[in-house]
């Protein structure tokens, strides 16, 4: 998703989003930091979005768990992105 506020206009605008999704994104660019230091960082963001993605699939009482698990099988070895 865009990293600067101005370009949610356009995301907004498609109506591919719902409202309070596009407001989520919004706030998480007006409070988020910089991204971790980490040699691994593409392995964590690949897994990351291989379970959120789409956010219609985002099941709450289940895929943070199954994301978890997954991000700790990518970063040993023992699943590939």
């Amino acid at each position: 998703m865009p990293s600067t506020n101005g370009a949610y206009d356009e995301v907004a605008a498609s109506g591919d989003y719902p409202k309070d999704l596009i407001e989520l994104f919004r706030t998480s660019v007006d409070e988020g930091g910089p991204r971790p230091k980490s040699a691994f960082y593409a392995m964590i963001s690949g897994a990351i979005q291989a379970r959120w993605h789409s956010p219609t699939s985002v099941d709450p009482s289940s895929t943070p768990e199954e994301s978890a698990k997954y991000l700790k099988d990518v970063l040993e070895g023992k699943s590939l992105l």
